[in-house]
């Protein structure tokens, strides 16, 4: 029997974050739709801005409405990617006849990059009476990032590293910390502050004490390893 070849999937580029345990919201990372046609800019001159120059080729296909990201595809427009320039300098050195290096010029190095367009799309109820993913994903064009080749991430808001855990219902996460926060958001537990800053001085070990019981009640029972 011939084992069927495991897909190899691009880790996202970037970092995470934004990422704060006193703000926890379940968000899943999408690629979102934009033609490049759109992003044509005008330019000022002499203090006056003038218009782009659009030529054939160049109509921006979310004018057209409907599921104008099909169509854009099929131009080969690239809807789902952007491409972006990046700068680094490299030194010119010289080396004189007792061996010292000095350093003559610079030189600027451009490296073109074909990014995907990733944004978070919440499913919480509190969003779109928890309808915005399913939303974005039938009416607007947004992909799943395993659809455009990409692995996916913690569904942690803000977060990006690749996902160790899951648990039905909740989501999947990189740590149990980040699973645990976002069960005791969706359970409706408000859970006891300990960063109160001196306000609860000498009751620091009890509210941390009463915290941890709470999100050991919410905690899932059917946590899943998946890293």
């Amino acid at each position: 029997m011939v084992e069927a070849k495991k897909e190899t999937l691009e880790v996202l580029p970037g970092f995470s974050q934004g990422v704060r345990t006193g703000a926890a919201l379940r968000d899943i990372a999408v690629g979102q739709p934009i033609c490049p046609k759109s992003q044509i800019r005008g330019k000022m001159v002499a203090g006056n801005y003038e218009p782009p120059e659009i030529g054939p080729g160049d109509e921006n296909c979310q004018l057209a409405g409907g599921e104008w990201w099909v169509e854009c595809e099929k131009k080969g427009h690239d809807p789902y990617f952007r491409s972006v320039r990046m700068y680094s300098t490299i030194d010119i050195e010289e080396e004189d006849e007792d061996g010292n290096i000095f350093v003559t010029g610079t030189r600027k190095k451009v490296r073109k990059a074909r990014v995907v367009n990733a944004t978070q799309v919440s499913p919480d109820i509190a969003h779109n009476s928890g309808k915005g993913l399913y939303r974005k994903l039938k009416y607007f064009g947004y992909k799943r990032l395993k659809d455009l080749g990409f692995a996916e991430v913690c569904q942690y808001r803000g977060c990006q590293k690749p996902p160790m855990y899951k648990a039905e219902g909740y989501g999947d996460y990189c740590s149990l910390e980040h699973l645990n926060l976002i069960a005791a958001r969706q359970e409706g537990e408000y859970l006891t502050k300990t960063d109160t800053q001196g306000l609860n001085a000498g009751l620091e070990k009890m509210s941390d004490k009463k915290r941890q019981n709470q999100l050991r009640n919410v905690m899932p029972r059917n946590v899943e390893k998946i890293g």
